[in-house]
């Protein structure tokens, strides 16, 4: 039957609608079978395996959150018991008959027991040795010279700041540098573009510091202004600056309208990326270009909020895309922006700018006459003059900021610079300084606070007056105490000084004691004035008031001789103290001066000298870079063995390479000999530990972190390994050390001398023996062109030829060595190397 309404399906039908041929073919179909089931897709295994993965990762994720949870609690269990104690520990009272045992803690109220309330350890210091750890249990001495300041005290001297800046803004002594034609009137708006940009970039990129951003959501007004920003920035019309020379009461007063209101915007409770949207869109649309006061009010505000990020873009757009001369507040905005985590070598930089020691310095460059004597005729001539001028806040920020970053040593020599300028200084910022000195037991540093004091003597004694009528009496009292101090000290560790120079020291002090002992005299007989007439008659008779009267008597005379009794005891720990550094001292001068007669041995065996000035220079000067290579000399040197007669440099360079420190290298670089085209100053900058954490890790993190570092030293030295004798010693010559330049820079020049084909460049062992080590980069032999059976393959391996094949290869290679060359140089010409797409997936080798 089946079949049959199939034909009869098949059949053409007489009517041809679509209804008789929907019948018949329904017919057709098999009534006791159902529809055929939905096939498998790939969306439905897709669908299945994401649900799978989620699941599972679902399980995973939870049952790590409660590891971390749990694992929280104890460390929150931890931090409570430890506070309790810390509690228990700070609300007990001292007894006077604690004072009687040996060694005790110092009281609070003496100038050493405040060291061990207010000063924290130095960060970084977790390595203590044990005799200074037993000292710091007794005294609590740290090597930390100043206290961090906390949020409130930073938030005041912001609020300073800005405050001097509003005052500064109205000064008609300062004289504005304006732009009076249309070149510079487009560099100051491309710089203000610029800036506008770099600062949306900043608020958009995610990092840890804008949580406070992550936790707002986003408002209507806030899109508006982003809106309206990004709509102004694609305009042609905007910023139309305009010569403020062409209407200056206008140019005048619409700036001080957008100054006003950059301020009004800090202090309103936004978002900072509400807070950059307003400012970048009033300094696009306010009509005439900014002022370094504008600048100057941009930086103290994003510093308030917490963004020193922002704070740099407009610092570096000051500094490198205008020409305006710094104002006394852009330099105290400076330091007071530097005198944080990380900002030693940007506060050093604009010091060294300040004095004018940089090219790209504040730009305060003025002319001045000057007298030179010549064959005793006077002759006038002129030169640039680019110093800045420090003023009384100026010292006091300067010597804030080098105790914030521990150069006790400089803060010193501010100090006497301050007293020769005539200066005041705030007694407590004073204060501070000879706290440090005590607190590090610094005897070199007490040196020069002594004869600077000596030196300035008058001045001194007028600052010492101003003290005295600005301040109370136990300020200036407990100031008076440091200072005797700081005289003890200064004949640690074992009274070494001698000649002369103990002269100078000895009459120094005694004419400061001698000032000391006077003010402190003054100040006992000020009290016995303040003393009623009949205080005699009174303590002979009994009553109430006369027991408070000699209860407060008795506890004045228990107080000093507690603070003799104290002082006693930080003389003796700082004995100790001064002794362990002088120590550590002499130690790493052995190390020097052994060294140094290593390098000296060298020179007269093989004939090679060893720069030897890093290590030999003192220790108090040398950028970061330089202390780098005064340590990998030292620990290069240290570890050679200079005893054979018949030593050599191809001896010398052997050692150094054996005994490097990452032993890792050691086997990429003798698989192909490569090591042996390295100079003796590359091989010696491999003994540098460059291997230091930029954050504040714990556990895990900070070992990663370690091993990255490891890896990319690894990496660059491994490329500059590659890279040809003359790009080696330009390298070299240009950055120091080979660790200084960025491994992308480094690839780009492994991948230029590999386009040209350039000798010397991933060579093999026999290309390797031509070789010669030079010792300085002026001496390096470059390397023989080896010839090559195919000029396009690297790493070929040369056949043997005779005698005369040899030397007519010889001369063509001379022909291509040259041309090559002058490829080379006519590539290091260019500022920027262009990299060849073809060349992007290059390897190393």
């Amino acid at each position: 039957m089946q079949t049959l309404w199939s034909r009869a399906a098949q059949a053409q039908s007489a009517c041809r609608c679509r209804i008789c041929l929907h019948s018949t073919n329904a017919l057709a179909r098999r009534t006791t079978t159902a529809a055929a089931k939905r096939r498998v897709t790939a969306a439905d295994l897709f669908t299945a395996c994401y649900t799978t993965i989620l699941g599972t990762a679902t399980f995973i994720d939870a049952h790590r959150k409660n590891q971390r949870r749990e694992r929280l609690d104890a460390e929150l269990s931890r931090a409570r018991a430890a506070l309790k104690q810390l509690e228990v520990c700070t609300r007990r009272e001292t007894t006077d008959e604690e004072y009687d045992a040996p060694l005790a803690a110092i009281p609070a109220g003496t100038p050493s027991g405040e060291l061990s309330g207010h000063l924290q350890p130095w960060r970084g210091d977790e390595s203590v040795r044990p005799l200074l750890e037993e000292l710091k249990s007794l005294c609590n001495l740290t090597f930390r010279p100043v206290a961090r300041q906390s949020w409130l005290e930073k938030q005041v001297d912001w609020v300073n700041v800005e405050a001097a800046i509003a005052v500064e803004e109205f000064n008609p002594s300062i004289k504005l540098r304006e732009p009076l034609s249309h070149q510079s009137l487009a560099a100051t708006t491309t710089a203000v573009l610029r800036l506008v940009s770099k600062l949306l970039r900043l608020i958009r990129v995610p990092s840890s510091r804008q949580v406070q951003d992550e936790a707002k959501p986003t408002d209507d007004a806030e899109e508006m202004i982003m809106m309206e920003l990004e709509a102004l920035r694609r305009e042609q019309d905007f910023p139309g600056y305009q010569f403020p020379s062409a209407d200056p009461d206008y140019t005048w007063h619409i700036r001080g309208c957008l100054n006003r209101s950059i301020r009004r915007i800090f202090h309103q409770a936004v978002t900072p990326r509400e807070t950059v949207g307003r400012i970048c869109y009033n300094l696009l649309t306010v009509g005439v270009p900014p002022t370094i006061h504008t600048y100057n009010t941009l930086i103290v505000g994003f510093n308030r909020m917490h963004r020193p990020d922002l704070a740099q873009a407009v610092i570096d757009s000051y500094l490198d895309e205008t020409a305006w001369p710094a104002t006394d507040q852009t330099l105290i905005c400076l330091l007071s922006h530097y005198r944080g985590p990380g900002g030693k070598e940007g506060f050093r930089e604009a010091v060294q700018k300040m004095r004018g020691w940089r090219e790209d310095g504040l730009h305060l460059a003025t002319v001045c006459d000057e007298i030179d004597e010549l064959n005793g005729a006077r002759l006038p001539r002129k030169r640039w003059k680019a110093g800045a001028k420090r003023t009384n806040a100026t010292f006091n920020h300067l010597i804030k900021g080098w105790l914030y970053h521990e150069e006790l040593g400089i803060a010193c020599m501010t100090f006497v610079a301050c007293l020769r300028h005539g200066a005041s200084l705030p007694v407590r910022t004073l204060h501070e300084l000879l706290r440090g000195c005590l607190a590090t037991a610094d005897f070199s540093s007490a040196r020069k606070l002594l004869t600077g004091i000596v030196d300035n003597f008058e001045n001194f004694k007028t600052y010492l007056t101003w003290a005295i009528s600005a301040h109370t009496v136990a300020v200036v009292q407990r100031l008076l105490q440091s200072l005797h101090q700081i005289i003890n000290i200064c004949w640690l560790p074992f009274g070494e000084i001698f000649g002369e120079t103990e002269k100078k020291y000895a009459t120094a002090a005694i004419s400061l004691e001698a000032v000391i002992g006077h003010m402190a005299a003054q100040f006992e007989l000020q009290e016995a004035t303040l003393l009623p007439s009949d205080t005699s008659t009174q303590l002979e008779s009994s009553s109430p008031e006369t027991d408070a009267a000699t209860s407060s008597e008795d506890n004045t005379k228990l107080s000093k001789r507690t603070l003799t009794e104290s002082e006693r005891l930080y003389a003796r720990i700082a004995m100790l103290v001064s002794l362990e550094r002088r120590f550590g001292d002499l130690e790493e001068r052995v190390q020097n001066l052994d060294a140094a007669l290593k390098a000296a041995t060298i020179e007269v065996k093989t004939g090679h000298s060893i720069d030897v000035g890093p290590i030999m220079s003192p220790s108090f000067i040398g950028t970061p870079s330089f202390e780098k290579q005064r340590f990998a000399t030292r620990r290069a040197l240290s570890l050679l063995d200079v005893s054979d007669a018949n030593l050599t440099i191809e001896d010398v360079a052997t050692q150094l390479f054996r005994n490097i420190p990452d032993k890792s290298l050691i086997g990429p670089l003798e698989e192909n000999d490569n090591w042996k085209r390295l100079s003796i100053p590359t091989l010696i900058s491999f003994f540098n530990s460059t291997t230091v954490s930029t954050r504040s890790y714990d556990g895990p993190c900070k070992h990663l972190e370690e091993q990255l570092e490891a890896i990319k030293d690894s990496t660059r030295a491994l490329i500059f390994s590659h890279l040809t004798q003359d790009r080696q010693q330009r390298v070299m010559y240009d950055h120091g050390q080979y660790y200084n330049i960025g491994t992308r820079r480094l690839r780009s020049y492994l991948h230029a001398n590999m386009k040209y084909n350039l000798p010397g460049v991933l060579q093999t062992s026999f290309a390797a023996q031509y070789n010669e080590f030079s010792n300085s980069y002026g001496t390096t032999t470059r390397l023989r062109q080896i010839q090559r059976e195919k000029p396009g393959t690297l790493n070929s391996i040369v056949s043997s030829k005779s005698d005369n094949s040899a030397a007519e290869s010889d001369g063509a290679s001379k022909d291509d060595c040259g041309t090559t060359y002058e490829q080379e140089q006519e590539h290091a010409s260019l500022s920027i190397y262009r990299e060849d797409p073809c060349l992007q997936n290059t390897a190393i080798g």
